[in-house]
C-alpha cells in the first residue's frame, strides 16, 4: 500500500472531523480536509519521505489550519468580533488532545496526564477535555492571564516529552514490599492510628521508598505506579497523620525502619549467642525455683505446676536482665509522640527479611485497680497458643483476679469470674475460685536464701546480663550506622528493642526445657504481680 492510499484509508476521515472541529463549519471544514489531503499527496508525489507518517500529516493539517485562521482575519467580509476564536486557536496550535483523539492515543494522553502536576494538570484538562478558554480558565483558577498561558505551553511541552517517552516505572509498582511494625504507645488515635493506617500495602511502599531519600511526588508516583492524583493525596493524609516530613515538595519518612541487612547482623549475633543465653537462663529459673522449693519460700505461687510456670519465668527472666543489662547503654526512652486524634505513640518498621525469623512472643498487660499490682500475659505465636489468648484483659477483670489470688471471691463480680474462668486464668477448687497464673507475691524471693545460693544465682544473672550488653552495643552500632541522619537524633530505646524473646523461647523448646502440648493450659505465659 502506498502512502497515498495509507493516508486515504486511515486519515482523510479522521483530518475531516478535525477541520469540523476547528472550523465550526461544514462548508469551511470540507474545504480546508481537501486542501490538507492535497498537500500531503502533493509532497508525496514529490518523494517526500517522512519518518513518522502520523506526526507529517497532522504538522500539515496544524499548518493549513493557521492559514485558513489566517485568511478569515483579513478577509474584506470577515466579522472581527468573531476574529478571537480564531486567534485562540491559532496560540493552541499544537492542539494535543483533538490530535491524539484522532490518532487513538487518548489512553496515552491520560496516561502523561496521571504524571503531572496538579497546578499544571487543571489547565490542561480544563482546556483539552472541557474545552475551556485561557481567559476563562484564568478566571476560574484566579489566576495572570499570563500565567495559564505559561503553564498551559509548559506543559504541553511536557506532555509531549512523556508521550514519547517508555515509562518504567520503579520496582515497588509490580513487587510491593512488606515491613513489620512495632508500636509502643499510652493512647492509639481515635480512629485505631497507627494500625489502620499501617496495614496498608501502599503506605508501607511510600515509607520504604521516602525513608532517608526525599523524593516529590512525582517520584514516588512513578515508583510505585501510581497516578500522580492519588499519590499527593495520600501523600497529604500521610503528611496530616505525622507518617511523613515535607520540606520543600519532598516527603521523607518520620519514624525508623530497621534495614533488612542490619537485621541479619543483629540475627547473626543472637544466632551465634542463643545456646548459651538458653543454658544460663534456665539453670538460673530451675536453680532459683529448687533453692525456694528446699527453704520452703514463696516463687510463683502454688496455682499451677511448675512445668506450665516455666513458660512464664524464662521470658520474664529474659525480660528483666535484658532490661537491667541495657540500662546504661541505651538512649534513655522518650515520651511518646502526640499525635492526631488524642494519640500518643511511637513506631518502628522491620524491612521484611528472607531468612526465617523465631516465632513472636508478644505481651499485653492489664491494671488490677492499684499500682503494686498488675496482670501481663506473654503471647506465643507458636501452633494455635495465640489464637486462644484475649486479646486484652479489662481492668475490672484484672481488678478481680488479683482479688482472686487475695482469697476475695466475694468482691468479684460474677461476669468477671466467669470470663476469668474461660480465658483459662482462673479455675474452680471445690466452692472457690482460684487463680490459673503464676502469680508473683514476692518480687525478691532470692533475698530469703542463702549467701551461697545469692552467690551463684548472681553469678548466674552477671553472665546473662553481660551477653545482653554485648548484644545492645552491636544492635546499636549497627542501627546509628544504618538510620539516617535525622532518625538518629531521635534514638531511644525503643527503636534497639532487638533481643527477640523468640530466638530463647524456641531454643528451650528444641532443648525440651518447655514442652508444647495440644492440652497446654489457656492461661500458659499469663502471671499477676501482687
Amino acid at each position: 500500500m502506498t502512502k497515498a492510499e495509507l493516508y486515504c484509508r486511515d486519515f482523510a476521515g479522521a483530518v475531516y472531523y478535525y477541520c469540523l472541529r476547528k472550523t465550526g463549519s461544514e462548508q469551511n471544514a470540507e474545504e480546508l480536509a481537501a486542501r490538507i489531503g492535497l498537500e500531503v499527496i502533493a509532497a508525496l508525489h514529490r518523494g517526500t519521505k517522512p519518518q513518522n507518517f502520523a506526526a507529517w500529516v497532522w504538522q500539515i493539517a496544524r499548518n493549513q489550519f493557521a492559514r485558513f485562521a489566517k485568511a478569515a482575519w483579513y478577509a474584506p467580509d470577515s466579522d472581527r468580533a468573531d476574529i478571537d476564536e480564531y486567534a485562540e486557536m491559532l496560540s493552541d496550535a499544537d492542539d494535543m488532545e483533538k490530535e491524539l483523539i484522532l490518532r487513538e492515543d487518548l489512553a496515552l494522553l491520560r496516561r502523561e496526564l496521571a504524571f503531572i502536576r496538579t497546578d499544571y494538570r487543571q489547565i490542561l484538562v480544563a482546556h483539552y477535555f472541557e474545552d475551556k478558554s485561557v481567559s476563562v480558565i484564568a478566571r476560574e483558577l484566579n489566576l495572570p492571564l499570563g500565567t495559564v498561558k505559561t503553564r498551559l505551553q509548559s506543559s504541553r511541552k511536557v506532555l509531549k516529552e512523556g508521550m514519547d517517552m517508555a515509562r518504567e516505572f520503579g520496582k515497588r509498582s509490580y513487587n510491593p514490599e512488606q515491613i513489620t511494625f512495632v508500636n509502643s504507645c499510652s493512647n492509639f488515635g481515635s480512629f485505631g492510628q497507627p494500625w489502620t493506617i499501617l496495614n496498608h500495602l501502599m503506605y508501607k511502599n511510600i515509607f520504604l521508598e521516602a525513608y532517608g531519600n526525599p523524593s516529590t511526588a512525582e517520584q514516588l508516583s512513578m515508583e510505585l505506579g501510581i497516578a500522580l492524583p492519588y499519590m499527593e493525596a495520600e501523600l497529604e493524609y500521610l503528611t496530616r497523620e505525622t507518617f511523613l516530613i515535607r520540606r520543600d515538595n519532598r516527603y521523607e519518612t518520620a519514624f525508623p525502619i530497621i534495614s533488612r541487612e542490619a537485621q541479619r547482623r543483629i540475627h547473626d549475633r543472637q544466632c551465634a549467642d542463643v545456646g548459651r543465653l538458653t543454658d544460663l537462663l534456665t539453670k538460673l529459673i530451675d536453680t532459683l525455683n529448687d533453692a525456694c522449693q528446699a527453704a520452703n519460700v514463696p516463687y510463683y505461687g502454688d496455682y499451677i505446676p511448675y512445668e506450665t510456670a516455666k513458660w512464664t519465668l524464662l521470658i520474664r527472666a529474659f525480660d528483666r536482665l535484658s532490661a537491667e543489662a541495657g540500662k546504661d547503654i541505651l538512649p534513655p526512652r522518650k515520651p511518646y509522640t502526640r499525635r492526631p486524634d488524642q494519640g500518643e505513640w511511637d513506631i518502628v518498621g522491620y524491612q521484611d527479611t528472607d531468612w526465617r525469623r523465631p516465632s513472636f512472643v508478644g505481651q499485653h498487660g492489664s491494671g488490677c485497680g492499684g499500682s503494686a499490682q498488675h496482670f501481663s500475659q506473654y503471647k506465643f505465636n507458636y501452633k494455635n497458643i495465640m489464637k486462644r489468648t484475649p486479646e486484652y484483659l479489662p481492668e475490672e477483670e484484672g481488678t478481680a483476679l488479683a482479688a482472686l489470688a487475695r482469697g476475695e471471691v466475694e468482691k468479684c463480680s460474677a461476669s468477671s469470674v466467669e470470663s476469668l474462668i474461660r480465658y483459662g486464668y482462673a479455675r474452680r477448687a471445690g466452692d472457690s475460685v482460684v487463680p490459673a497464673v503464676a502469680v508473683f507475691a514476692d518480687k525478691h524471693p532470692e533475698t530469703k536464701l542463702s549467701a551461697d545460693v545469692r552467690g551463684e544465682l548472681a553469678a548466674i544473672a552477671g553472665e546473662i546480663r553481660g551477653i545482653f550488653r554485648e548484644e545492645y552495643t552491636l544492635a546499636l552500632d549497627v542501627i546509628r550506622a544504618d538510620f539516617p541522619p535525622r532518625i538518629c537524633e531521635l534514638l531511644h530505646s525503643d527503636f534497639v528493642d532487638i533481643t527477640e524473646r523468640g530466638y530463647v523461647f524456641e531454643d528451650a523448646l528444641t532443648k525440651g526445657w518447655i514442652t508444647y502440648t495440644d492440652d497446654l493450659p489457656l492461661g500458659t505465659g499469663a502471671y499477676l504481680v501482687m
